[in-house]
């Protein structure tokens, strides 16, 4: 059996033992986590400095098991160590909130339109219902839809096809207020939560939106024409659920898509008959 370096201290209590084991091996996984997390979310400078701070309290944290178990000649000072432990904690726990943040955000955030998701406009909207049933209030949803999008995706490729979602939701975000939600509900599909706001303005913010859309897609120039078709919906008028007034919303969306689509099949059979 090989001798140890220093000789162990004669009293050792388990749970001494066990607690400063542990401590180390939390250090460890704290390690490995912050590097794969550095992998998988990028931003390499913030992680290079939680992985420090992480390690610098276990650097402390070390010295201090050595101390625990064995009788060391006073080769670091305790003050050292001690700042140690407490300046990695520090920069640990800083790190550690910013981290829990961005992975809020992005559990909540569509990582191609920057607007809200689905899931949390769900949750978005349960609580807009109970806000609104406590206070007696209305508020609207407007549903969006690109039209013919696959045929954009089909003919010019999907890079020019996320350039139509990134312009559509840049428009909404222009056109809705601070109060206002946006989301991409999927696809090419966008919901809005207009707060406090009667049919009247839903009409009339689809109204400002598709004429600042038309303005932003010529800019494009893109050798497909791009529209969109919207329906809205209004609580406490068209329903009490979250899921009655996206229904009513979607259903009247396409019913705007299915008149404009019957609108231009007119308008070719009457081209061809002259």
């Amino acid at each position: 059996m090989l001798p140890l370096p220093w000789p162990l201290k004669t009293v050792l209590k388990p749970s001494d033992i066990i607690a400063e084991s542990l401590t180390l091996v939390a250090i460890i996984a704290l390690l490995i986590c912050a590097h794969l997390l550095q992998q998988a979310y990028g931003r390499r400078k913030a992680w290079m400095l939680a992985e420090l701070g992480i390690l610098t309290f276990g650097i402390g944290a070390a010295l201090d098991v050595l101390d625990e178990f064995f009788t060391l000649p006073q080769i670091v000072p305790r003050v050292i160590e001690n700042s140690l432990i407490c300046v990695g904690a520090i920069i640990t726990a800083v790190y550690a909130l910013g981290i829990a943040r961005e992975l809020v955000t992005a559990a909540r955030i569509d990582s191609l339109t920057g607007l809200y998701n689905r899931r949390y406009m769900i949750e978005a909207l349960g609580k807009e219902i109970m806000r609104a049933q406590r206070h007696g209030l209305e508020f609207s949803l407007v549903f969006i839809d690109v039209n013919n999008f696959r045929k954009v995706n089909n003919v010019l490729g999907h890079l020019q096809g996320d350039s139509v979602l990134d312009c559509v939701s840049k428009v909404i975000t222009s056109t809705s207020r601070g109060s206002d939600l946006a989301s991409r509900w999927g696809g090419d599909e966008f919901v809005v939560l207009l707060a406090g706001t009667p049919r009247e303005g839903a009409r009339a913010f689809s109204d400002r939106f598709v004429e600042r859309l038309n303005q932003a897609i010529l800019q494009l120039e893109m050798p497909l024409e791009v529209t969109v078709s919207s329906g809205a919906s209004t609580y406490p008028e068209d329903g009490l659920t979250g899921e009655s007034l996206l229904k009513v919303a979607d259903y009247r969306m396409y019913q705007v898509k299915r008149a404009r689509t019957m609108s231009l099949k007119r308008s070719l059979l009457h081209l061809r008959r002259r």
